[in-house]
């Protein structure tokens, strides 16, 4: 049963993290390390192989996302209402307890408020926050159209908003947002298979339509980049909304049955992968396709591991929780809020899946990343260091 609520509830989602599945989806399919470029049909630029390359090793220590901040005291006693799509997810669970260690840094509290999954959900917890007379709100995935009213509400009240997993653009003390690079992420997927294929190869793209921004993913960034790093991909778009993943499959399957030289099934995100496989499986040509997709969790890691997920790529749960407090420092502290912030971010196939230990703990000390590099850089912005 939560299962099946957790699949359908991440079709709502266009964000860099992702849902905590309770164990591998079973399935055919391929895993492989990108192969070097292939002569007919397709050529790979210098620079897309060393982007992959890149993106599957150990990332950088992280570096200072903007300027330190003054008069940071003066947030003491303040407190927060976090709002995620739903705190029925793990990773957002995640998020806030990561929020909830960072604000009390520095002298701050924050509480979470499940959204879950509509406007009813959201503007009760809109009317929480106004009861409480709170001195801050972030929004995590929440579709704007779903929060119209309560961010108006919100504003009119004084409280000052912050909307997080949206496109990056300016904010002020009032009103923020904070890309999180879940775009880059997904468009990364491009490069990969370009390398994989050796820049030609058919391409069925899974397109997640809930919302503007998960279209926006897949038509300003996932296809460009293909144009780009892949000139010799032929890449057709099946679109599918939350309401019809239950047929996904079969789309899957009829897809394959038309273009059976389909050798790569690009998903916008992990969650639509279970649905990917049941069509692989009633396909004759499904154990020769390769699955691509990201915003991975323990279950898609062990699909890499297992070869049944050709690529993934993950981002730390417990970063976003200190990249949304210091942006809501930031506000309210009277500092320009930032755009745009990257935290941890890496990609696995079999090249470097053994290299990890796929287990909750690994999400946990964060040594898929290669350890906790980013609290200490916060707590020098903030001087709580």
């Amino acid at each position: 049963m939560f299962r099946s609520r957790h699949h359908r509830a991440t079709a709502l989602i266009a964000c860099l993290t992702a849902l905590t599945f309770t164990g591998a989806c079973s399935g055919t399919g391929p895993a492989s390390s990108p192969a070097p470029a292939k002569s007919g049909g397709g050529s790979v630029a210098a620079e897309t192989g060393a982007a992959v390359k890149a993106n599957l090793a150990v990332p950088a220590a992280f570096t200072a996302p903007g300027p330190a901040l003054t008069n940071v005291a003066s947030v003491r006693g303040k407190k927060l209402l976090y709002i995620p799509i739903s705190l029925q997810i793990p990773s957002f669970q995640s998020v806030l307890q990561a929020m909830q260690e960072a604000t009390g840094k520095v002298g701050m509290t924050v509480e979470g408020c499940d959204g879950k999954f509509n406007p009813a959900g959201v503007a009760t917890c809109v009317n929480q926050a106004l009861a409480n007379k709170v001195d801050g709100v972030v929004l995590d995935n929440v579709p704007l159209g779903m929060a119209g009213q309560g961010i108006a509400q919100l504003q009119k009240a004084g409280i000052p908003i912050l909307v997080g997993q949206q496109e990056a653009q300016p904010g002020d003390a009032k009103l923020a947002y904070l890309a999180t690079g879940g775009d880059e992420l997904i468009a990364d997927m491009a490069d990969w298979v370009s390398v994989d294929a050796g820049g030609a190869a058919k391409v069925l793209v899974v397109q997640q339509s809930d919302s503007p921004q998960q279209i926006a993913y897949v038509t300003n960034g996932l296809m460009p980049r293909f144009a780009k790093s892949c000139p010799g991909c032929e890449v057709e778009v099946i679109s599918v909304s939350s309401a019809q993943l239950s047929k996904l499959g079969t789309e899957v399957s009829t897809a394959l049955l038309k273009k059976p030289d389909i050798k790569y099934i690009v998903s916008e995100f992990d969650a639509n992968v279970g649905y990917i496989l049941q069509g692989l499986k009633n396909s004759p040509n499904g154990d020769k396709v390769k699955i691509v997709s990201v915003i991975g969790d323990i279950a898609s890691l062990q699909r890499v591991k297992n070869g049944q997920q050709a690529y993934d790529a993950i981002a730390s749960y417990r970063w976003a929780g200190w990249a949304l407090t210091d942006q809501v420092l930031r506000m309210l502290t009277g500092a320009a809020p930032l755009q745009r912030a990257v935290g941890p971010i890496r990609a696995f196939d079999a090249s470097n899946i053994g290299s990890v230990t796929v287990a909750p703990a690994s999400f946990d000390d964060e040594s898929l990343w290669g350890g906790d590099t980013y609290s200490k850089i916060y707590l020098g912005l903030w001087g709580a260091a």
